[in-house]
């Protein structure tokens, strides 16, 4: 669960630059090393991981001009406009291999060490063409003293400090948003987001959301995309053509959907961590939209009934059922009108029943919930 709302990022990223401009005095008080431990850097890498590559862009760039306007510190031309380079892209790549990068535990070291290595290369560029408008020179031993040699003891608290910041701060997020929304009238959820929390630690997660018409598919699979930042992938989409609407696919468990063409498509490369692209059939029109190309994110989200079918079950890594009572399931469908009503209680909702009552979907499920509205 590791995206948060504007609003927040945007206090955090406050907070990061205050932090910024703060440090250095604190830094300052300790002897010989103080001016070596680069005490803006670490809140602009921490903004960068947890804000974002903008946020970290942002922050790091105003943080050394906004001390050097303030206070003198540092001087302006060139130090603090080399350094708003520097920081900028220490924020910018801190973020952006975040986002790129699987979220296991030793890629934040990966990310870190590359954000460090890219921005002290910005800051040589930065210092050697701001050197040259000065009139003045700046050499390649030069670079190698102020943002190596003398850096060292900043690097090393960079490298002990900042992941250690970030996997408390996001875990403090993360139970801040478990805690929002299980108070926000949906079901218990926290089972659910600690199996996938638990899951993405060891990579991709394919998930799949299946249950009966009106148990809130739907909104469960938009509530996962707000928090994760993750692709949905609706089975809506891959109903049957009209040459394969026949009466023995209708009488089959499951028929009434295009699972040989959601397996194909979909499923196959995704569990191969490739790209894909379907074709959405839209059953107004009886035919196919525009093709729809994906790139896999951590998690991928599969909503909707007869995704959990026995061709496609073994491709999830977990499996949720929603659940509803026929009085609450009659309610919510009744809202989508006389007509469509009809429909659902006429066709679509036996075969549904079919499906899951004798290919046994609920029991073979990881979690079951009871519905969710919206």
């Amino acid at each position: 669960m590791k995206t948060y709302n504007k609003n927040l990022k945007m206090v955090l990223a406050g907070l990061f630059m205050a932090l910024g401009y703060v440090l250095p005095f604190l830094t300052g008080q300790i002897p010989e090393i103080g001016s070596m431990l680069c005490p803006m850097h670490i809140p602009v890498l921490i903004c960068g991981f947890i804000c974002g590559w903008q946020w970290g862009l942002a922050v790091g760039f105003a943080t050394p001009l906004l001390r050097s306007l303030t206070l003198g510190a540092p001087v302006l031309f060139p130090m603090a406009v080399s350094m708003a380079f520097e920081l900028a892209a220490y924020g910018a790549f801190a973020g952006l291999m975040r986002k790129l990068l699987p979220k296991k535990r030793p890629y934040i070291y990966v990310s870190l060490l590359t954000s460090m290595i890219l921005g002290r290369i910005v800051f040589g560029i930065s210092m050697l063409i701001c050197m040259g408008i000065k009139g003045g020179s700046y050499t390649l031993a030069a670079f190698i003293a102020g943002a190596v040699t003398n850096a060292i003891p900043g690097i090393v608290v960079q490298i002990i400090i900042v992941p250690v910041a970030v996997f408390l701060i996001e875990k403090a997020l993360l139970q801040k948003e478990t805690k929002s929304i299980s108070n926000s009238g949906y079901a218990d959820l926290s089972q659910l987001f600690a199996k996938i929390d638990a899951r993405l630690k060891n990579g991709k997660v394919i998930l799949a959301i299946d249950g009966r018409s009106g148990s809130g598919k739907t909104t469960l699979s938009q509530l996962l995309k707000a928090v994760y930042k993750c692709n949905v992938i609706h089975m809506d989409d891959f109903f049957l053509r009209p040459e394969q609407r026949t009466k023995e696919r209708y009488n089959e468990a499951g028929g009434n959907v295009d699972r040989e063409r959601f397996l194909s498509e979909v499923l196959i490369p995704l569990s191969r961590g490739e790209s894909f692209t379907y074709r959405p059939f839209d059953c107004a029109k009886m035919d196919f939209g525009d093709p729809v190309s994906v790139i896999p994110t951590e998690l991928t989200v599969i909503e909707g009934a007869y995704s959990t079918h026995p061709d496609l079950f073994s491709y999830y890594n977990i499996k949720v059922f929603l659940d509803v009572t026929k009085e609450e399931q009659e309610a919510r469908i009744f809202k989508r009108g006389e007509e469509k009503s009809k429909a659902f209680f006429e066709k679509w909702i036996p075969l549904e029943e079919k499906y899951i009552k004798e290919l046994s979907v609920m029991e073979r499920c990881d979690i079951r919930l009871n519905g969710i509205d919206k």
